[in-house]
């Protein structure tokens, strides 16, 4: 089984089991990005039901611990002064234009993509090294 894997690998056929620093970058993004579309959404048609990801708090903690803090706030500061958030709320107003309401099919359609690469950046983000060391846990002083 093991040599059946490395020839996946050596033919790349397999997906890569890390990511590098880069794509944890740009999956962060992507997740921050489906947040603020899956807002739009449900914003322009409140009846929707929107796919189930995970929380927010949960990618800024693993984002968090993958960078550390310092790096972590700079990127918050940075993903702040960008148009991230302004992109996504163009492309739901592209997305809304171009379909027949809120009860369009299609609209079901781009949820269930949405989640999907949800998924797989959150997988990919789960998946990517610490690029600094976790931080120990104090245990706390016993009662003598």
């Amino acid at each position: 089984m093991r040599s059946f894997l490395v020839i996946l690998f050596v033919l790349g056929l397999a997906p890569a089991a890390v990511a590098d620093v880069k794509s944890m970058g740009h999956d962060f993004r992507l997740l921050l990005s489906n947040y603020h579309m899956l807002a739009a959404i449900k914003v322009k048609c409140p009846d929707v039901t929107l796919p189930t990801v995970e929380p927010r708090l949960t990618i800024d903690k693993i984002m968090q611990e993958k960078v550390g803090m310092d790096a972590f706030v700079k990127l918050m500061a940075n993903i702040q002064k960008s148009d991230l958030r302004k992109n996504a709320y163009v492309t739901v107003d592209k997305l809304m234009a171009n379909l027949d309401g809120c009860e369009d099919v299609r609209l079901g359609r781009t949820l269930g993509r949405i989640a999907v690469a949800h998924e797989e950046a959150y997988a990919r983000l789960q998946a990517a090294p610490a690029l600094v060391k976790p931080k120990p846990t104090p245990i706390p002083l016993r009662k003598q």
